[in-house]
């Protein structure tokens, strides 16, 4: 009877560990991992984000209000003898300088709030897209060309490179120069400006929202067969791959894409017209001619037409090679 017992008492404990550790489970909250979840998170925080922006964008316009009542009343201070209406007008210019701040304060805030809030956004977003296409994304990082590369200057002609008031600020450097390796479309060579470098804290991420907030990319160097590297290389054609969805996770399939790029800081475009050149599955794109001549911040912009040409939403790629 008291193995009998012991027993029972052995089983049940069993059985009780076995209950509370299935309602344990059932009642944690599971990881998010399909990517229609992260799609339906990140256009929370999108909508958060963009809401947040909108209060930041009210507070900014009342707090100019304010300001400019503030400037007139003291206007009117300072034009006024009367010291009981001096008196009057100083306590409501106080009144309004402590609104003006909490204003101030107000804003900051939102504009913190925005920032952290579109920050989610976009990381659910970037896993989002790795989700819906698992094995494909093979790099991550901003695209970028190997640190090693030498290659500083050398402009295309058949696009205007250098303002005319810049021209007898810069030489060309040819004792540095080997004339055998220069292309034939590369005559006009010239030194990088130290004063167009790309701006501070600039976003150079794979991955991006569009304008207009239809669409979600990422773009990735494809490097061509055999070849494991992950830098693009220095003024020779090559490919990359575009991977483009809508917000709600789904691939955008046989899109019109147009693609333009330019250096903000050197007054030219690329030296080639690069385009998408074939559909490699749903949503994702092969783009071939793409070559950059020169090292520095390049503008690179897939506009997103319809059948007539017409600009639906574009996505903006900065890259800093």
């Amino acid at each position: 009877m008291t193995c009998n017992a012991t027993q029972y008492r052995a089983h049940w404990l069993v059985l009780v560990l076995l209950l509370l550790f299935q309602h344990s489970v059932a009642n944690a909250q599971p990881e998010v991992k399909d990517s229609s979840a992260l799609f339906d998170k990140a256009v929370d925080q999108l909508e958060k984000s963009n809401q947040s922006e909108a209060r930041s964008m009210q507070t900014i316009v009342s707090a100019n209000a304010l300001r400019k009542r503030i400037n007139k009343l003291r206007a009117s201070i300072r034009n006024t003898s009367d010291p009981g209406q001096k008196t009057a007008l100083l306590n409501e210019a106080n009144t309004l300088t402590s609104k003006l701040r909490q204003h101030q304060g107000d804003g900051s805030k939102l504009r913190q709030q925005t920032k952290h809030q579109l920050k989610e956004s976009l990381e659910l977003f970037e896993q989002g897209i790795v989700e819906q296409w698992p094995g494909q994304v093979r790099n991550r990082s901003p695209i970028l060309m190997d640190d090693r590369t030498t290659l500083f200057f050398s402009h295309n002609t058949k696009f205007r490179s250098v303002h005319p008031s810049m021209l007898n600020r810069m030489g060309t450097p040819t004792d540095n120069i080997d004339q055998n390796n220069i292309k034939k479309d590369m005559s006009i060579l010239v030194p990088a400006l130290a004063e167009q470098n790309a701006p501070q804290n600039l976003d150079i991420s794979s991955f991006q929202l569009s304008r207009e907030q239809r669409f979600f990319a990422h773009i990735e160097f494809k490097p061509s067969n055999g070849d494991n590297s992950l830098f693009v290389p220095a003024n020779t054609i090559h490919k990359w791959v575009l991977f483009l969805s809508d917000l709600s996770g789904e691939p955008v399939s046989d899109a019109n894409i147009e693609i333009v790029g330019h250096m903000p800081g050197h007054v030219h475009g690329l030296p080639t017209q690069p385009r998408v050149t074939k559909q490699l599955s749903p949503g994702v794109y092969l783009v071939e001619g793409l070559k950059f001549q020169m090292k520095g911040w390049w503008v690179m912009q897939f506009n997103i037409v319809n059948n007539l040409s017409v600009n639906i939403d574009s996505i903006t790629f900065n890259l800093v090679l």
